[in-house]
């Protein structure tokens, strides 16, 4: 796409756009140092490591759901050299319920390529940075301004929002030319950083600044900005108008295509549950089910899809939508394909899981193993206690506790107590006179039917 120049990417002020600029940069720098959350990837000086793998984390993820994640996984994976010969596995089990588990495959390919051709060192250039595997533009400036104390802009949802208001930039209506507006005044703001300290020390607490801000006083719509605890109020030209709400305009809704996803949770005698590895080309059910959906497409996984590399139930996806009746269909068959008894497959429940770009409804079951099935690299029977060995996905996750508690409700029912037979009575005998009346009613019954 072709983007002719933007006009007054930065608006006239009182002020030279200097001196405004070394204000607002002195002034939020100022600010993250009082008001800092106390992050655990925040430490003093930032370590690349830690910064990288904060990053990973943070794409797309609240802060307060990584911060447990990050703790755990640095105590696991305390340097990148640990982390460069860790098996893939291990990764993706330690980073089992985060989301986006692409994002792990990159991290681990990244810390190998940096063992790999750059020694072991995070390289500080930003051509290199985003030449590793998952480091796109924000995060190679991110990195190197933050843990580096190089002059790189960054720009995500939270910069660029804040930027926008303080500019009071109502005019740009389409993404492509908020995304690149906002990347111009993030490079003449760092320049400035570099031009006040060479050092590298202020650009670090200012890319930090306009991170926090965004994330805890600029908020976006329908939440209303703290604008009167801003520390950038007084230099805020959409608050000087009262349009701050109006910035950024909302981006235009998507539709969410619906996808269908039945699990059967099958468990065998000895109490353990079988798995299957969703495989880098496809899910684990690849036949198609012989029940009538809304939807005549089911289709496997996509070769780098989100889920690609996790342990799951066997799971068969449709898109579109299923009713009871197809969804049971499909469970028995593929029940069936893995060796277990069509007979048993219960419901276990529905449950609905959103992700960026798909809406699911996942259909569990519960069934019993008929035979016994083949381990193999992508198969194993696992006992539940064990499952923490294994990456699976939130959903994969709650669908198999939802399995597995069913099949312990069902195993612990109590048997219906038999009820006892009737006592016979003993047959009364036939008088005469009765033998008479029963043969005479015979005969009316048969003229009536003839």
């Amino acid at each position: 796409m072709t983007l002719h120049p933007i006009p007054n990417l930065i608006p006239t002020t009182t002020e030279p756009t200097s001196a405004r600029d070394r204000a607002i940069i002195t002034e939020l720098a100022a600010w993250f140092d009082r008001a800092a959350r106390p992050l655990p990837w925040r430490s003093t000086p930032r370590n690349p490591f830690h910064a990288l793998v904060a990053e990973a984390m943070l794409q797309q993820t609240q802060v307060s759901r990584v911060v447990t994640y990050f703790t755990r996984f640095i105590a696991r994976f305390p340097t990148l050299d640990a982390l460069a010969a860790a098996p893939e596995q291990d990764v993706l089990a330690l980073w089992s319920g985060l989301g986006y588990y692409r994002r792990a495959r990159s991290l681990h390919a990244a810390a190998q390529a940096i063992i790999k051709h750059h020694a072991g060192v995070i390289p500080t250039n930003l051509a290199a940075l985003q030449a590793l595997p998952g480091v796109g533009r924000y995060t190679a400036g991110a990195i190197a301004s933050i843990a580096l104390g190089q002059p790189a802009p960054i720009v995500d949802g939270n910069v660029a929002r804040v930027l926008l208001r303080l500019e009071g930039q109502d005019q740009l209506t389409t993404q492509p030319r908020i995304h690149q507006w906002a990347w111009l005044r993030a490079q003449a703001l760092a320049h400035a950083c570099a031009a006040a300290d060479p050092a590298g020390t202020l650009i670090a607490r200012f890319n930090e600044g306009l991170m926090e801000l965004g994330a805890t006083i600029c908020l976006p719509a329908p939440a209303q900005p703290h604008c009167l605890v801003c520390p950038l109020r007084e230099r805020c030209l959409a608050q000087a108008r009262g349009v701050q709400a109006q910035i950024p305009p909302p981006k235009p809704s998507k539709k969410t295509p619906h996808v269908a996803a039945v699990v059967v949770v099958i468990c065998d005698t000895q109490g353990r549950v079988l798995l299957e590895q969703r495989s880098q080309a496809g899910s684990t059910a690849t036949a198609t089910s012989t029940a009538t959906t809304t939807s005549t497409s089911t289709t496997p996984a996509p070769t780098t899809g989100m889920w690609a590399g996790l342990w799951q139930c066997p799971t068969l996806e449709t898109l579109g939508r299923l009713t009871k009746a197809a969804a049971l269909a499909s469970a028995k068959d593929l029940t069936q394909m893995r060796s277990g008894e069509p007979a048993s497959v219960r419901p276990a429940g529905d449950f609905e899981h959103q992700t960026t770009h798909r809406a699911f409804r996942f259909h569990v079951f519960a069934a019993q193993a008929a035979a016994c099935v083949r381990k193999g690299a992508s198969r194993r029977w696992m006992m539940p206690v064990d499952l923490h060995e294994l990456g699976l996905s939130s959903a994969a996750s709650r669908a198999l506790q939802m399995g597995l508690a069913s099949a312990a409700v069902r195993q612990h029912a109590p048997a219906k107590p038999a009820q006892p037979a009737k006592p016979t009575q003993p047959a009364k005998p036939t008088t005469p006179k009765q033998t008479a009346k029963n043969s005479a009613s015979s005969s009316t019954s048969r003229r009536n039917k003839l």
